[in-house]
């Protein structure tokens, strides 16, 4: 892991996963492990959103969403009573593409 920084103790937010391709490739277990280390009482996953047809780089694909989802479900349930959990997305707002992201 290249390093985590909690600017508020309580929460480690903004957080990538591998699938996105410029986050270490630690898996997400990792980083609640460090998280509930580090005293966080919260971690938030967010990943680029995907796009259709995968257009951009620098995010996971549109066939690992379902995947991202299921797999942060499943360490959401696991890690209940000591961290919570939080599944998102980071979607950047681009005019263009509004149509997209609305969906």
């Amino acid at each position: 892991m290249r390093r985590m920084v909690c600017l508020n103790p309580e929460e480690a937010f903004h957080i990538h996963t591998w699938r996105c391709g410029h986050a270490g490739d630690e898996r997400e277990d990792a980083y609640i492990r460090v998280a509930m280390y580090l005293g966080a009482k919260q971690i938030t996953f967010t990943d680029h959103a995907p796009f259709p047809g995968d257009s951009f780089h620098g995010r996971m694909k549109m066939a690992e969403l379902p995947e991202y989802i299921e797999t942060l479900s499943e360490l959401k349930a696991k890690y209940q009573g000591k961290i919570q959990v939080r599944i998102g997305l980071e979607a950047e707002y681009l005019l263009d593409f509004w149509h997209i992201m609305r969906n």
